[in-house]
């Protein structure tokens, strides 16, 4: 994994949730991919989502070079939770889904998978996802070339990305028991993670089980350098020696970005700590040197593009940062409502931005809105 050093902000996804099971059918679904070219088929569903016809947050002021391409309505989530979006970004049709079960084992606990166009906003195809019997509330996911694999009810459920069409779906895995999807790992075999210390080999065309054997804990390695982590703080460990090279005690994100993507820039890495709002690092891999940080006042993850580093305030600021000196360059304020997760206490909503060619997306999870920001220049 040396190549690991020279890649810069891989905006990949399978969002790890270590969550006790009857959240997984307790709580409503929301996620977002980006992908491939634009073929499907449409489906009629009673829950259709709809653009938004009037924005709960206008653009207001700005300094960044980007206009509103479009924005898309999630709709409410019947259970009155929201879930972390998933995000996926390689260009051209961007997969989002939405949807709550209101009970264990209601047969209406299930999703919509919708592709809509990157460029337009428009609608390409949906699916509605099947409750397998644990509701359709995603735990992790993953995507190649072809198809998009999505762990719910513990049991991976592959989709075709061009048409949306569900291919195969693995047994039940095990019951009581957290599953994740490692983005860099190669796709052939398929490699599923347990919170049980357990990799599952699985054949990616068919979904056969090949092999379940003991798992490696380490979340990362860059070179010869482990990164591994609690909620209680981020460990760096010498591969060789064992030895801690350095460390962060304190509490880091839930939704564990530095294990979903890895962001290496140079000898240094990227990170962010804190909860529910978190403060951006850029730190030595070896030594854990800072080179710059931010203050503690961010809602979102951070999106990497090109020389710049984009990431959402808490005062619903999408603020744009130097890469190299940490100097911020530019903002863009989304007016409305305050944001229902603030720094002051937890909440339950959740705002996300992804960077891929000339486009930004922000989701802000309170409204529900994905909006789409292209850039100008």
């Amino acid at each position: 994994m040396d190549d690991l050093k020279h890649i810069i902000g891989r905006q990949m996804c399978s969002l790890l949730l270590f969550q006790p099971w009857f959240e997984y059918v307790a709580r409503g679904c929301l996620f977002i991919f980006v992908a491939g070219a634009l073929v499907g088929c449409q489906v009629s569903l009673s829950f259709t989502p709809t653009p938004t016809a009037q924005p709960i947050r206008a653009i207001g002021e700005s300094t960044l070079n980007v206009v509103e391409a479009w924005r898309f309505s999630t709709g409410p989530s019947n259970s009155g939770f929201s879930t972390p979006p998933h995000l996926f970004v390689s260009g051209g049709k961007v997969i989002i889904s939405y949807g709550a079960g209101k009970q264990y084992g209601d047969e209406h606990s299930a999703s919509c998978l919708t592709a809509i166009s990157l460029e337009t906003g428009q609608v390409v195809w949906q699916t509605r996802l099947v409750n397998p019997g644990f509701g359709t509330r995603l735990g992790s996911a993953y995507m190649d070339a072809e198809r998009l694999y999505l762990e719910y009810s513990f049991q991976v459920n592959t989709f075709d990305v061009e048409t949306g069409q569900l291919l195969w779906s693995t047994p039940n895995l095990g019951d009581h028991t957290s599953y994740w999807f490692v983005p860099w790992e190669p796709d052939t075999p398929l490699f599923l993670h347990s919170s049980n210390r357990e990799k599952i080999s699985i054949e990616p065309q068919t979904g056969t089980v090949l092999s379940r054997q003991s798992d490696d804990p380490a979340w990362l390695k860059a070179g010869q350098v482990e990164f591994m982590a609690s909620r209680e703080g981020l460990y760096a460990i010498d591969q060789q020696t064992g030895q801690t090279l350095w460390s962060r005690l304190e509490l880091q994100p839930t939704y564990r970005q530095l294990q979903q993507w890895p962001s290496f820039v140079e000898n240094d890495i990227v990170f962010e700590s804190g909860d529910p709002c978190y403060n951006i690092v850029r730190a030595n891999i070896r030594t854990g040197q800072v080179a710059w940080e931010t203050s503690r006042t961010y809602l979102s993850n951070f999106t990497l593009a090109g020389s710049q580093l984009y990431a959402l305030r808490e005062d619903l600021m999408l603020v744009a940062f130097d890469l190299d000196s940490g100097a911020m360059v530019g903002t863009l304020k989304f007016d409305g409502p305050p944001a229902s997760t603030i720094c002051t206490h937890s909440g339950s909503d959740v705002y996300w931005v992804v960077a891929e060619e000339k486009y930004i997306l922000v989701y802000l999870g309170d409204t529900q809105e994905l909006i789409a920001l292209k850039q100008t220049d």
